[in-house]
């Protein structure tokens, strides 16, 4: 079979929504945590990450109880990662209260020997120079997504865009991706991000769905709909884990528009699960074939082979 290896942050979250507050102590999160767990539904995954002396060992139990290798999990002394932020009634706009990069100050990604010849790779939220770290450690793969957040977009953009023409695909919300290329359009943003060098590039739109652009083409993928978000933190995570895990599923090797499109499906639908609790908890829930239910429901909504 072949590799999935997520590359990322494991954090510990306290979030408040407008419908209420994360569990007490701090919840589960970090972009490789929701991508791992997502992209688990449909593939093994091996997980990169760092963790702190304090990291709950219930927390390490649930990751083990699912399709995740922890091979890749170092535990160094210091604290986990922390963050803390409250989202405004519009669940668009939040502001973080605390944050603590603990045992990420000073991480340097070491991929373990199984891991480097990975055919897919997700390279999520990190300082872009450590993404270029663990990007240099992969042997050959197929397939290479990147995720960014808007602190890189604003302190390194320059290098985040030297990377593109290294990786396969981006993915960026819109505020992200407005920030990258100057544009104040999405769409334009991500047709004009899409030039820089890799190969797709996909804007997330919140409730307005997700865009996939690819060379000269543009997709519109809708939301799920008749979903009641209590949480958004993750939801682009999740996306790019299972957009990644169905194209490692299929054994994808060439990109096209119908792979592609089909695995925009599998990431809006699992980020629809995401986004209805907080945390993971939706995520460890979903049956397989509740996740199948939605992905037929959502392919019925748009008018192009997926």
């Amino acid at each position: 079979m072949s590799r999935l290896t997520v590359i990322g942050t494991v954090v510990c979250e306290d979030i408040e929504t407008p419908s209420g507050t994360s569990s007490s102590p701090p919840g589960l999160g970090g972009s490789c945590i929701y991508a791992s767990v997502a992209a688990q539904l449909l593939h093994p995954v091996d997980l990169i990450g760092v963790v702190g002396a304090d990291f709950p060992i219930r927390y390490l139990n649930r990751l083990q109880s699912l399709n995740i290798d922890l091979t890749g999990l170092e535990r160094s002394t210091g604290k986990t990662f922390y963050w803390k932020a409250k989202y405004a009634r519009d669940l668009l706009t939040r502001d973080t209260l605390a944050l603590d990069l603990g045992v990420y100050k000073d991480y340097h990604p070491q991929i373990p020997e199984k891991c480097r010849g990975s055919e897919y790779a997700l390279i999520a939220n990190l300082m872009p120079q450590i993404q270029e770290e663990a990007l240099a450690q992969l042997d050959s793969p197929n397939i290479v997504v990147l995720g960014t957040i808007d602190h890189w977009i604003r302190t390194t953009s320059s290098f985040l865009i030297s990377l593109l023409p290294r990786v396969d695909g981006f993915l960026a919300n819109e505020e992200e991706m407005k920030l990258l290329s100057g544009l104040s359009d999405p769409i334009a943003a991500a047709k004009y991000v899409a030039t820089l060098g890799s190969k797709f590039c996909v804007v997330t739109l919140a409730e307005r769905g997700s865009v996939l652009v690819m060379g000269e083409r543009e997709f519109h993928f809708p939301a799920f709909p008749y979903v009641v978000v209590r949480d958004p933190t993750g939801a682009g995570d999740s996306f790019a884990g299972g957009l990644l895990a169905c194209l490692a599923r299929d054994h994808t090797t060439k990109l096209t528009e119908q792979s592609l499109c089909k695995a925009m499906l599998y990431g809006t639908v699992l980020a629809s699960f995401c986004v209805e609790t907080f945390s993971i908890e939706k995520l460890c829930l979903t049956q397989p074939e509740e996740m199948e239910e939605r992905i037929d429901f959502l392919r019925q909504m748009v008018d192009f082979p997926c």
